[in-house]
């Protein structure tokens, strides 16, 4: 398996959508700098996780994907408490008996992952899809 078996993004759209995310979310906050350290920009997944989705899909055939929910530990604006629950799914074709569900738990255990390690604070800060500012003049975002 390459890379490229899978669809890409070119960089340049790459930096467009994560810029107009950046401007989206600091609009939304009130924070004047979209590209400050204040702005909620993604999350950090470790590897392992993912290898442990793909262990629960190997463990039942019905998982064919993973949905991804964005939750917060509180309803307030105020702070990045964002989480990423991943849950391994079911998107059924239409007319498919299992049709498009969450799996959410297989013997009586949960398959709900939470990822908690947004970025703020977990950032690559020198990273073109992180900030507009050229890597020579970022400083300490």
């Amino acid at each position: 398996m390459k890379i490229t078996d899978y669809p890409t993004v070119p960089i340049e759209s790459a930096e467009l959508l994560t810029k107009n995310w950046r401007l989206f979310f600091a609009n939304s906050q009130g924070i004047p700098d979209h590209d400050g350290p204040n702005i909620f920009r993604g999350f950090n997944v470790h590897i392992d996780t993912l290898k442990q989705l793909v262990a629960l899909a190997e463990k039942d055939p019905n998982i064919n994907a993973v949905r991804i929910y964005l939750a917060k530990a509180s309803p307030s604006t105020v702070g990045n408490d964002v989480h990423v629950l991943l849950n391994p799914c079911h998107n059924g074709a239409a007319g498919d008996p299992l049709g498009n569900i969450d799996i959410l738990e297989i013997d009586g255990v949960s398959t709900i992952m939470d990822f908690t390690s947004p970025c703020p604070p977990l950032c690559a800060t020198t990273s073109r899809l992180y900030t507009d500012i050229p890597p020579g003049e970022i400083s300490s975002i």
